[in-house]
């Protein structure tokens, strides 16, 4: 997966919300799930970029996976 971080978004309602993945969060479930190898500062996901997708539309959308959310309203003039 081409990217360095994950963020979640919701649309509708004239709104736009969207929130990064925590980072602690996301480490520790995929050194759980998916193949990594990790240095002092970083990890490195060797997993397909198919399985990585896999493991954050299907763990991503956990409340504990994220913080809170930014919205941005629509506005008409």
């Amino acid at each position: 997966m081409a990217g360095h971080a994950v963020v979640r978004i919701w649309t509708g309602g004239g709104s736009l919300r969207w929130t990064y993945l925590d980072t602690d969060w996301l480490r520790q479930q995929a050194s759980q799930l998916l193949p990594s190898r990790t240095d002092d500062k970083r990890m490195v996901l060797t997993a397909p970029g198919a399985a990585v997708r896999a493991f954050v539309a299907k763990l991503g959308v956990d409340d504990k996976a994220h913080g809170d959310a930014t919205e941005w309203q629509s506005v008409q003039f």
